[in-house]
């Protein structure tokens, strides 16, 4: 379910004060709409609470929900960066980012590779 969008502007206006305009308002809401209308199943009957409470859109909603939360972090990361050159502010930013990823990544990887597939172990790899 594509809803990261909407939730990112929702979460940018609660977190970073960002503005939203009526028109963004009424983009926001036409939107989840016509999300919420094409997450459904071919032949699926309408209304009931099933209709919003599937494992799919419950799924698609928290998956959305956290890339949210991760863009509009990502944002207030860049905006922190006391420079007044954007390409610096993420380019920046997308390093530390990159390498935190990385650093946890391997950490979990470390953590768990008794539990994994061969293939998927680090000692394979190097």
């Amino acid at each position: 379910m594509k809803t990261e969008v909407i939730q990112a502007a929702i979460l940018g206006y609660l977190l970073l004060g960002d503005k939203i305009t009526a028109l963004g308002i009424t983009a926001i809401i036409l939107g989840l709409v016509g999300v919420l209308l094409l997450a459904r199943p071919p032949g699926h009957q309408r209304g009931g609470r099933s209709d919003l409470t599937g494992l799919p859109i419950v799924l698609g909603l928290t998956s959305g929900t956290f890339f949210a939360i991760s863009a509009v972090g990502y944002r207030a990361a860049t905006l922190e960066i006391a420079s007044s050159d954007p390409l610096l502010r993420a380019t920046l930013a997308l390093c530390v980012v990159t390498v935190m990823q990385t650093v946890i990544l391997t950490g979990w990887l470390r953590v768990s590779a008794t539990a994994l597939p061969y293939a998927a172990r680090l000692d394979v790899w190097g």
